[in-house]
């Protein structure tokens, strides 16, 4: 309950599954903007979560059951199935709590040199740190830990591609792009390298382990072939001036 509590705290919210609806008349004491039955229902969305991935990673997914999940959980089916469909879409779940945590606590290291975002360089900064701070919370492992469930059991792989794009969509929000409302082609750009990180995680992460890579060793390859993929994107996001600059050139001489 306190790991809710803090992230309440700080405003973050990452629903995955269905919300809670309140009855007419319920007097809701709220804290952090959360009502402690959403707290309440927080905390079990993500017990009922942690509950179903651990137990398919210790016992396969065919030895587990929504019984063996609720029975460890010491809740009901109808308490389950008011916050997941099936045990896919629960173990899928664990990728967003990751993030959501993650996220919470991510601040933009060097914020004051990255307040011009109108340099290109700093909106590759920006997305580089982010990453950064999201490898080093863990989300690229657990990330790369169910896409291994997801290869051994395809009933998972839409849930997961449902919580990669839910994943996309949470760090489009943290970033702050406020400053860039009066410059379209800035917004751009910030969205297009966004998009090519979610576009390298997801591919990476839908391949086969490379033969003879271990589990454990995966998400630090993903990460570099992020970072590399941001190396490029920096050189040509500075390199437009340049060109249009020879090309108004070249067009002039006769």
């Amino acid at each position: 309950m306190q790991r809710v509590l803090e992230r309440v705290s700080q405003g973050a919210s990452a629903r995955f599954s269905k919300p809670g609806v309140g009855r007419p008349g319920d007097i809701v004491l709220t804290v952090g903007g959360m009502g402690l039955r959403e707290m309440k229902r927080a905390e079990t969305e993500r017990r009922l979560a942690a509950i179903s991935y651990d137990l398919v990673r210790a016992r396969g997914w065919v030895d587990v059951t929504v019984d063996d999940i609720v029975e460890v959980a010491h809740v009901s089916r109808r308490t389950f199935s008011n916050y997941y469909a099936c045990k896919e879409e629960a173990v899928a779940a664990v990728i967003l709590h990751r993030a959501a945590d993650g996220l919470d606590t991510w601040r933009a290291a060097g914020s004051a040199d990255l307040q011009d975002l109108e340099d290109p360089d700093n909106l590759v900064a920006l997305v580089r740190d982010l990453v950064r701070h999201q490898a080093k919370a863990g989300v690229l492992t657990r990330m790369a830990e169910v896409s291994t469930l997801a290869r051994a059991h395809n009933q998972l792989a839409p849930y997961v591609r449902e919580a990669q794009w839910r994943l996309w969509l949470m760090a489009g929000e943290r970033l702050p792009k406020s400053s860039l409302q009066s410059n379209p082609f800035r917004r751009a750009e910030l969205d297009a390298i966004l998009g090519a990180v979610f576009g390298v995680v997801s591919a990476s992460l839908a391949r086969s382990l490379p033969e003879g890579t271990a589990e454990a060793e995966y998400p630090e390859g993903v990460r570099e072939l992020v970072e590399h993929v941001l190396d490029r994107l920096g050189e040509g996001l500075g390199a437009p001036r340049a060109i249009r600059a020879g090309g108004a050139t070249a067009a002039a001489q006769p």
